[in-house]
């Protein structure tokens, strides 16, 4: 009698549904190929040998496995292991020694034996060099679990030297894929690595002559990367080139993951305010095959998405995006994972949560992390009213970065706050010189810009508050978002009431006001939802209209109410003396 069906472990006819995201789609993708892997290789234009060991890695090298998913119509059904290693013959490709595993639980001599296997092989199966590229191929592999991102990518771009050397691009290209996303955690912006830039002008001529479309596609979209954080415009538009020709190579390269990390440069290089619906464009169909992908192709993915829509206001699907991130935080090597969860404890007051998860990992690359860190925690003293640590720590900000105009405006921001505004009026003034043409359409735009607005409001400057209104109405359903760390800042309509308001333009104000209050409630922002009624409480005061006033009043006491919830003691104080005068 046949066992009776549908108990037990589902069906499995493929073999590899149980696999991780990378082996299955790679698995599928050959077997809607027939795992003809000749044809596959020519399609994806790489050596055959090059797919076939690609093929063999992730699935760990498990010959016994390989078998089993093997499929060719007329051979009927599965191969042997026997096949397997024959195929492996006609390839050239020969599974390196693991030396580090075959050691694991060995005595004296079972590591001997180990040692003499690897000794075997490097005499026989490879050159002494193509054994280094093996080696720090795993070690830059183990260094990146370990998520030790600035050694991982030393290892890496040691492999590609070796290979450049002795003149093997499979080698290039197998190194090219994790130093994208090794490069992405260490990079900071206004940095310019040279050495990197030199590196890979260096190897992409080769690349290009393998016909290997997904690690050109690689080296590009990182040379592009590398260019964009640059801050010579020459550089950033050979980096547009370069991401340019990166993109339709990946395309047809028929590599997800590959795709994917393009598509992900493509759109940190698309920085301005005017590319976010580009941005979005890029992405999205990439988001719809992410369980495809490794977990930390994944993550970064998710969390350049989240950005954008953050900036957008699309609210709702931002959520589920950080809940789709914060499952993949124990298991993915950025070194940051909980800054998402931390920058949304920021936005709702939740000062101590913030705290619990503003910490980066060991390992965290120092430069990045403190850059992070410091702009997260310039929001929260901000909105806490902690202006006199913030000013200590905004003027060093300001001292190591001279020619950083972001770490500027932090600084005037806050003098401007603690009512010093005339210390930063010549600043001011230098700013607005030639229209603001020191404000550059980069990351940090609409940040720059609604900083200047700040400071337009505050110095009362009604010329140059008209400017900056004319410049920032065209985001007026924008949030402000500082994209190298997803943190948000406040609605740009926040902004643009301000300058109205300077302006005495009550009505357009009004409506302003009103939008920047529909998004903060949306955002669930009680922070920016108690600064925005308190402003828009002052705009009714000025405006000298009776019923107003007594509007005003009302906003006043609920703004006032709001911050002594949210612990923002100076708002609540403001707001409270606006109440008491009507």
């Amino acid at each position: 009698m046949s066992p009776a069906r549908g108990k037990g472990k589902p069906s499995d006819p493929t073999g590899y549904a149980h696999l991780g995201p990378r082996a299955r789609a790679l698995c599928q993708w050959l077997a809607d190929r027939n795992f003809d892997f000749r044809a596959a290789a020519a399609e994806r234009g790489v050596e055959p040998a090059g797919l076939y060991r690609e093929w063999l890695e992730v699935l760990d090298w498990n010959q016994s496995l390989a078998a089993r998913i093997y499929r060719r119509p007329g051979l009927g059904g599965a191969v042997t292991r026997q096949a397997i290693e024959a195929q492996m013959r006609s390839f050239g490709v020969k599974r390196p020694p693991n030396v580090m595993r075959s050691l694991e639980g060995q005595g004296v001599e079972g590591g001997l034996s180990a040692l003499r296997d690897a000794h075997s092989f490097i005499r026989t199966a490879t050159s002494r060099e193509r054994l280094c590229c093996e080696q720090l191929l795993e070690l830059a592999s183990t260094w990146q679990r370990l998520r030790s991102h600035e050694r991982a990518r030393a290892a890496l771009v040691d492999v590609v030297r070796l290979a450049r050397y002795i003149g093997d691009p499979e080698i290039v290209a197998r190194a090219i894929r994790p130093l994208s996303y090794s490069a992405f955690q260490v990079s900071r912006y206004g940095t310019y690595d040279r050495e990197a830039v030199d590196q890979l002008d260096d190897w992409i001529p080769m690349l290009r002559e393998s016909g290997a479309r997904a690690p050109l596609a690689l080296a590009l979209a990182h040379l592009a990367f590398e260019l964009m954080v640059s801050r010579d415009p020459a550089e950033r538009d050979r980096g547009r080139r370069s991401i340019g020709e990166a993109l339709p190579l990946a395309e047809a390269s028929g590599d997800v993951e590959c795709r994917t990390i393009v598509k992900g440069f493509a759109t940190a290089l698309r920085s301005g305010p005017d590319d976010l619906d580009a941005r979005l464009a890029l992405l999205a169909p990439e988001i719809e095959h992410a369980e495809e992908l490794d977990v930390d192709a994944r993550f970064t993915l998710l969390y350049t998405h989240l950005t954008d829509l953050v900036e957008a206001a699309r609210f709702e699907e931002a959520d589920t995006i950080v809940d789709r991130l914060r499952g993949l935080e124990a298991d993915c090597s950025a070194p940051w994972p909980e800054r998402p969860r931390a920058v949304l404890a920021v936005m709702r007051g939740e000062w101590s949560k913030s705290r619990q998860l503003s910490t980066p990992r060991a390992g965290a690359p120092l430069e990045s992390a403190a850059q992070i860190l410091g702009l997260l925690q310039y929001d929260s003293m901000l909105l806490r009213g902690e202006w006199d640590e913030l000013e200590t720590a905004t003027r060093w900000s300001s001292n190591d970065n001279p020619g950083a105009l972001m770490e500027r405006l932090m600084l005037a921001r806050v003098l401007s706050l603690q009512g010093r505004g005339e210390e930063v009026r010549a600043d001011f003034e230098e700013w607005a010189r030639d229209d603001f043409s020191l404000v550059r359409r980069d990351l940090v735009y609409l940040a720059n810009l609604c900083m200047l607005a700040d400071l337009a409001h505050e110095l009362d400057d009604p010329t140059q508050a008209e400017a900056l209104h004319e410049r920032l109405s065209p985001y007026r359903d924008r949030i402000v978002v500082i994209r190298v760390v997803a943190a948000a800042r406040n609605p740009v309509a926040h902004a643009l009431a301000r300058l109205s308001t300077t302006l005495g333009e009550w009505k357009r104000a009004s409506a302003e006001f009103e939008q920047a209050r529909l998004l903060a409630r949306r955002a669930r922002a009680g922070p920016w939802l108690a600064w925005i009624e308190y402003d828009h409480a002052g705009m009714l005061v000025r405006a000298g209209d009776v019923e107003d006033a007594q509007r005003a009043g009302r906003l006043a006491e609920d703004a006032a109410a709001l911050a002594r919830s949210l612990g923002m003691s100076w708002l609540a104080r403001r707001a409270a003396e606006v109440a008491s005068s009507e």
